[in-house]
């Protein structure tokens, strides 16, 4: 009986393997950092290239490791943990990015980040609460993971602990993102009050059976825009959109960067996989409200994004603009899948990181006075002089964030419209 019990445990283990070897090495870190920082005379700089060079190291075993569940899928974890292809390939593109946010993030790190191991734990903290968060299969692993990944955001946001504009964004997002999370809590109380589980796969079955009656419907509803809301809010697509130009623009440029790029990509898979494969049965509801948050997100990140003079405002609202794009995928998903958001998601990551670079290279190596503390766009200007290169990339980077084309951008935005067009032609032929 204990040899069953140990073979159990041994293979929750291995199929955890990429949490777990995430968890042992933030341990394994804070322990080292704890002891170098108490060494008076350590060559910092040292440090602080080792950290880095350790950590993308990191992200190749975990690429590894995830790599290994391929077109294998199970359960495990009283079903509450899952992994399939569907979450390995949202893993491998979270992986994706946060290896680029490392690579780019370097030259951040050495100017503006006074407290670098701290900062980095607390990164990979909120990167395990993203893998985490992908696997969930139950409301209260979920909120586990949500919760994390807040709180690490509410770190990241106030790295800067001697300027009073971060601490300021993370008491907005702090004070914003609590009334956020009380409301998907509450919306999970009421579904736990109808169905009296919390499990994706209970749901699913139960929903199936058709038994609710017009009060259960009606209070399903409501905890389901509750839900809905809350992830809402969390990818900025408007209108809960309206903490996210303060904070961004408040916090460090480096977490406005992995803000942007990277836990996106893990709300978009836990709020498709909710509305698709969960809540199906209230997709006409649920239709409406992504209409409505489409149509919002484009209009009010295109045009607040035209008077905008802050370079992190701008930002903010292209963001905007480019997740009313990404939800228009949930119309498409049914028919081609993950091919159209994967390749918006690729494209918008690369664009996002060239920008980044760009930014960071010119405070770093500060070709020009005006380059010290870029906060308008007219910063930018003498930028083509001190070095071409530096600003045809910046140009680039903008105009496919706008969509103009022929540039990378123009053709995510037109492949979506393109799909669009061809699923109404369709469903005309269908009928």
């Amino acid at each position: 009986m204990k040899l069953i019990n140990f073979n159990i445990f041994e293979n929750i283990f291995v199929f955890l393997s990429p949490e777990l070897f995430i968890l042992y090495f933030i341990i394994l870190s804070l322990i080292f950092f704890l002891y170098v920082y108490s060494m008076k005379d350590f060559f910092f700089p040292r440090l602080l290239k080792g950290v880095f060079v350790v950590s993308l190291f990191v992200v190749f075993i975990i690429f590894n490791l995830v790599w290994n569940f391929l077109n294998i899928e199970f359960i495990i974890l009283n079903n509450h943990f899952i992994v399939n292809n569907y979450c390995l390939l949202f893993k491998f593109l979270i992986l994706f990015a946060f290896f680029l946010f490392l690579l780019i993030g370097y030259f951040y790190f050495i100017d503006e980040v006074s407290i670098v191991y701290e900062y980095t734990i607390v990164l990979w903290l909120s990167f395990l609460s993203l893998f985490v968060l992908v696997s969930s299969n139950d409301f209260l692993l979920l909120f586990l993971a949500l919760e994390l990944q807040g709180l690490s955001a509410y770190v990241l946001t106030t790295a800067k602990i001697k300027n009073n504009y971060s601490t300021e964004a993370g008491l907005k997002y702090f004070t914003l993102n609590s009334y956020a999370t009380g409301l998907a809590l509450f919306g999970i109380s009421l579904l736990y009050g109808i169905t009296g589980t919390t499990n994706f796969t209970d749901f699913q079955e139960f929903f199936a059976l058709d038994v609710l009656n017009n009060s259960m419907f009606s209070i399903s509803c409501v905890s389901i825009l509750l839900i809905l809301t809350a992830l809402f809010f969390k990818l900025t697509a408007a209108p809960f959109h309206f903490w996210a130009v303060d904070v961004y623009e408040g916090s460090p440029s480096g977490t406005m960067f992995f803000f942007f790029i990277v836990p996106k990509i893990a709300i978009l898979q836990l709020l498709f996989n909710l509305t698709l494969n969960i809540f199906f049965p209230f997709s006409e509801i649920i239709l409406y409200f992504f209409y409505v948050s489409i149509i919002a997100s484009v209009i009010i990140g295109a045009f607040g994004a035209l008077f905008e003079l802050k370079v992190k405002r701008l930002l903010v609202y292209s963001g905007i603009s480019n997740v009313g794009f990404l939800l228009i995928n949930y119309f498409l998903f049914a028919f081609y899948g993950l091919e159209a958001l994967f390749f918006y998601l690729i494209i918008y990551i690369i664009v996002q990181c060239s920008f980044f670079i760009v930014f960071f290279v010119v405070k770093r190596y500060n070709f020009d006075s005006s380059f010290s503390k870029i906060k308008y766009i007219e910063d930018f200007i003498s930028l083509v002089f001190a070095n071409p290169l530096l600003a045809f990339i910046l140009t680039i980077s903008i105009f496919s964030l706008s969509g103009i084309p022929p540039l990378a951008g123009f053709f995510t935005k037109l492949l979506v419209f393109f799909y669009i067009i061809i699923l109404k032609i369709r469903n005309r032929k269908l009928v």
